[in-house]
């Protein structure tokens, strides 16, 4: 059965998290993520009341607008991830697309029970002018947001915004 080697992988993940410098949660709606700054890695461990994508999203100010935006899904049991830069309203191409790098990567990731589960590393400088510094003791807006579809195109079904501090 699936269920003991998900469980397993989750509190491995949360183990890592939490033996992680400075661990801040945010919970809201049934979202919830775990994140810290250690080195020169943000660490991300996300869990979504859906089966459809994710996002956590980056910005200097509380706006959809000029947000790096790290996309993630699972496919066929397999975390997918997309690095995007939001334009406008609904324009978020990767920044593949428009001369910057795929800075997000997928560590682990799961469907269970209507739920997404997501670990995610994401370089804190990568030299990317589509990617926003996260330094440690300085505020960002984190954007976070879930859809009811795989469809990276799709729109959220839920979005919050949240000014911290790493």
């Amino acid at each position: 059965m699936k269920l003991i080697p998900l469980l397993f992988m989750f509190l491995l993940i949360k183990i890592s998290l939490t033996q992680a410098q400075d661990l801040q949660i945010l919970e809201e709606g049934n979202m919830k993520v775990e994140f810290s700054l250690s080195q020169d890695t943000v660490r991300l461990l996300i869990e979504a009341p859906t089966t459809g994508w994710v996002a956590v999203g980056f910005n200097e100010k509380n706006d959809i607008v000029h947000t790096d935006l790290k996309m993630m899904r699972v496919v066929e049991g397999r975390g997918e991830a997309e690095d995007q830069y939001v334009q406008g309203p609904g324009v978020h191409p990767q920044d593949l697309e428009i001369g910057g790098k795929q800075d997000v990567y997928v560590s682990s990731a799961s469907e269970m029970n209507g739920k997404t589960l997501l670990e995610v590393k994401i370089p804190s400088h990568t030299g990317d002018r589509f990617d926003f510094e996260v330094n440690k003791g300085e505020s960002l807006w984190l954007i976070l947001a879930y859809s009811v579809s795989d469809d990276f195109d799709h729109h959220s079904r839920w979005r919050r915004h949240f000014e911290v501090t790493f």
